[in-house]
């Protein structure tokens, strides 16, 4: 999904969250790309890109805390 909750409300936000979660329950692997942190909240793995290449990749915790070592912390919601 590339950018699935650009255009959503808090409400469509949290029905696509639930949907994705309920995929990931299913055994279904969800690629989504975001640019809003939050999103995050229920992923496993991020894929950080950075002018087309590779930055980092890895658990969701291991991602977050590289980031926040190296610019202003974001904010990830618990899962």
């Amino acid at each position: 999904l590339d950018e699935p909750s650009s255009n959503l409300d808090a409400d469509g936000d949290r029905a696509l969250a639930e949907c994705a979660l309920e995929l990931k329950r299913r055994g279904s692997t969800v690629i989504i790309v975001s640019h809003r942190p939050s999103t995050l909240a229920n992923v496993d793995k991020i894929l950080l890109l950075r002018d087309g290449a590779v930055e980092a990749f890895g658990m969701r915790n291991e991602i977050v805390a590289l980031l926040n070592q190296r610019a202003a912390p974001i904010t990830v919601a618990a899962q």
